[in-house]
């Protein structure tokens, strides 16, 4: 190994200075013909270009100093060769360290599975939170923790275990192949991708190399709009209207929780899980054409939706105040697994066996079935049909949203169910212009 020396010479001003940079080179590489491929070779290698980067910058700092017209004396030079040694061999192990960093990094970051793992756990302890801070539901949770376990499954038949840099398109293509071959309907499989495409976009904020390929337009969760039932009034009358004293009284609780979740237009989580602290009296004053003013007191329901953490007040119309008067004490409550098999059963009673033509994806088939109406009564019914007899009933859809807690109409109207006919006869009773 040689020494290299930087040797200074200039004019104006006058400098002759020959001074050691303390840098070794190896001596048959550095007399290596400056034009031959040797040389480049020695240039362009790891040793050659911290060589080289170091004489650069060497020589750029003497430049400077010659230009601001400095006579350089030998001390001179060698201060400046020792801090640009100094910062740049201080820079090199902060690279090195950091690299070394990344490295420890890598190597003890999950996995595709391991995080999907962490991601449910953390999920269920409220570690993670939803985007507004609430804790997410049990439902919500079990249907994440789903998603987790189908993406295992399609690993473990096809024989593979993904990374995050594997989830490309051709993932997609294979996996929405997987799901219908194991006749999942489209709506079923669109959620799971949409869940896991959540997943993935949080793996990506912390930090985990996914693959873009999941915020392709392509790369979405699909879905159709699935047949579903709502109760006119008359059904609600029918039902009302079952004789069950003789029955289970589980059956009249059960009834009354769905008529609850009609007249409130709630998700199940919401109105089959009321206490009294939810029930209220509002004082309204309302104005009368002679100047005078006159109240009425309107109890309400307020409630804090679990799935969405918004606050709404809904005004209790008379039927739901009949029901909520035969509970001085409590309001009733029933599992959903429970309340579901015993509306069907008052369903039936009541008649409801109308025919219906339902039509479903599975496995990428279209299916077609005829139900009688109450086998197709669940907890969700309630919902849909407070929001579809609001709008038959001329609520304008914004204030229809106030209280199903929807955050956009377009969501909204999927809900609702009206056909054509009752569709035209609101439109012909509320409106001058079919007059």
């Amino acid at each position: 190994m040689a020494t290299v020396y930087a040797r200074v010479q200039c004019s104006h001003p006058k400098v002759n200075v020959r001074v050691s940079t303390g840098i070794e080179v190896d001596a048959a590489k550095w007399n290596l013909k400056r034009d031959g491929v040797s040389f480049r070779n020695f240039q362009s290698s790891p040793e050659g270009e911290k060589l080289f980067n170091y004489l650069g910058k060497i020589e750029k700092a003497i430049n400077y100093q010659l230009d601001q017209g400095k006579a350089l004396t030998p001390p001179d030079v060698r201060k400046i060769i020792e801090e640009i040694v100094f910062e740049e061999e201080k820079r090199l192990q902060e690279e090195k360290m950091e690299q070394e960093r990344l490295e420890m990094e890598r190597a003890n970051r999950l996995t595709l599975n391991q995080y999907m793992e962490k991601y449910v756990e953390d999920i269920k302890s409220g570690a993670r939170s939803t985007y507004k801070g609430s804790n997410f539901s049990p439902n919500s949770t079990k249907t994440i923790n789903s998603v987790a376990n189908r993406i295992k499954e399609f690993q473990e038949e096809q024989g593979r275990v993904l990374g995050f840099e594997d989830i490309d398109m051709d993932f997609y293509r294979d996996f929405m192949a997987f799901m219908k071959s194991k006749s999942y309907n489209i709506n079923t499989t669109g959620k799971i991708i949409n869940l896991f495409k959540t997943m993935l976009a949080c793996a990506e904020e912390d930090g985990y190399p996914v693959n873009p390929a999941f915020r392709y337009k392509s790369f979405k969760g699909q879905r159709v709009l699935v047949d579903t039932i709502y109760l006119t009034r008359q059904d609600l009358k029918k039902m009302m209207a079952v004789n069950l004293s003789k029955m289970d009284p589980c059956y009249a609780k059960a009834r009354d929780i769905f008529m609850i979740g009609v007249w409130t237009a709630q998700r199940v989580s919401d109105y089959n899980h009321l206490t009294k602290e939810n029930l209220s009296e509002q004082v309204i004053r309302k104005k009368e054409k002679n100047g005078s003013y006159t109240e009425r007191t309107v109890k309400t329901l307020t409630i804090v939706q679990q799935k969405t953490g918004k606050r709404v007040i809904i005004p209790c119309c008379k039927e739901l105040c009949k029901i909520l008067d035969k509970y001085p004490e409590e309001f009733p409550f029933l599992w959903d697994q429970k309340l579901n098999k015993y509306i069907k059963e008052i369903g039936k009673k009541a008649g409801l066996t109308d025919p219906v033509e339902v039509t479903t994806t599975k496995g990428g088939k279209i299916e077609k079935t005829i139900l009688p109406k109450y086998e197709l009564i669940t907890t969700h019914t309630a919902r849909r049909t407070g929001a579809t007899l609001m709008y038959l009933a001329g609520m304008d859809v914004f204030d229809i949203c106030k209280f199903t807690g929807h955050s956009d109409v377009q969501t909204l109207l999927r809900y609702i169910r009206a056909d054509e006919l009752e569709t035209f006869k609101k439109v012909a009773e509320h409106y001058e212009y079919f007059n």
